[in-house]
């Protein structure tokens, strides 16, 4: 235990017997060991608050966020089914085009026009989140 300094304090007889019934139970030699542990309990409870307050906190948000990010994956999930559909029509038009040389892949080397669709798309994704970004809600 750390160096303790001599203070005097005020209790009324009710706080009193609790001291005493604590250091009883606590086993502890003296009332001042029972007032040294309960301010240790406080400070310990006080940091237990605290974590309990940001678990709460961050169950409400994630109670609040959960929806809506299920909402965007799902956005997100449909786009990328639309967009492999689109690739699959295009590759059907270039194969009965007889443009077999030029079927849109990742493993070999895209038509001029694949790469002309991808700059515009992504200068578009681009212009989209730039006007997002400085629009004032």
């Amino acid at each position: 235990m750390a160096d303790m300094i001599q203070r005097s304090f005020y209790l009324n007889e009710d706080d009193l017997k609790y001291l005493d019934k604590l250091k009883s139970q606590k086993k502890c030699r003296n009332r001042s060991e029972v007032l040294a542990l309960l301010i240790d309990e406080h400070k310990n409870e006080n940091d237990i608050t605290i974590k309990n307050l940001y678990e709460f906190m961050a169950e409400k948000v994630a109670e609040k966020l959960i929806p809506h990010l299920t909402s965007v994956k799902h956005g997100t999930n449909k786009t990328n089914s639309n967009t492999q559909v689109i690739i699959e029509l295009l590759n059907g038009i270039y194969y009965q085009n007889s443009l077999k040389d030029h079927v849109i892949d990742s493993e070999i080397k895209p038509h001029g026009a694949v790469t002309n669709s991808r700059n515009i798309v992504k200068e578009r994704v681009l212009k989209q989140a730039y006007i997002k970004q400085n629009r004032i809600d």
